[in-house]
């Protein structure tokens, strides 16, 4: 005998707004080993396909920085570092972060160094492969919208690169709205 009608439980799609999918995507990046680029493609359903960088260069570590480069990379004063900041862009089009990142080139593999110098793909994208990992990994969702994240690259046990991510909100909408497909496949 089934329940009369006004204890029977219905299931409907419960809706997430962009706000809550950024408080999600938080989590997940705090918590997510894999590189950037995979978890915004598991979390979104669209493949982030290119970086347009928008600024490089190299040098000396010389001060703790505004990221704690000198700390969070494990290396003394004056290690030589390469940069470069841009656009992570999927493949409609959409930007899904303005990114930075901070590497020491002689503990990376020649190749994925001249890969990352070279600045046609992103990172997660070259050291993903390697078996490069996110540890240290901070972001929180500001009530502006989106995601604010900072994680610290590790191939083979040291850390080769500080990563600064900030994904926009119309990322966080194409989550929002995809939830159901993606959230139990992101963590």
């Amino acid at each position: 005998m089934s329940a009369p009608a006004a204890t029977r439980e219905t299931h409907s799609a419960t809706a997430i707004t962009p706000d809550g999918a950024a408080v999600i995507l938080a989590a997940i990046l705090t918590a997510d080993p894999r590189p950037l680029v995979h978890i915004l493609q598991r979390a979104t359903g669209q493949p982030v396909l290119r970086i347009q960088v928008k600024d490089h260069g190299g040098g000396e570590l010389t001060m703790p920085g505004n990221l704690g480069e000198l700390d969070a990379l494990e290396v003394p004063e004056g290690t030589p570092a390469q940069w470069r900041t841009g656009q992570l862009v999927t493949e409609t089009g959409i930007t899904a972060a303005d990114v930075s990142l901070i590497w020491v080139p002689h503990r990376l593999p020649i190749a994925a160094r001249a890969l990352l110098e070279q600045g046609q793909r992103p990172a997660g994208h070259i050291l993903g492969p390697l078996g490069a990992t996110r540890r240290q990994a901070r972001a929180h969702a500001p009530e502006r919208g989106g995601v604010q994240s900072q994680a610290v690259l590790y191939l083979d046990g040291l850390p080769v690169a500080l990563a600064a991510e900030d994904i926009t909100y119309e990322l966080c909408e194409i989550m929002a709205g995809n939830w159901e497909r993606c959230l139990p496949g992101c963590g």
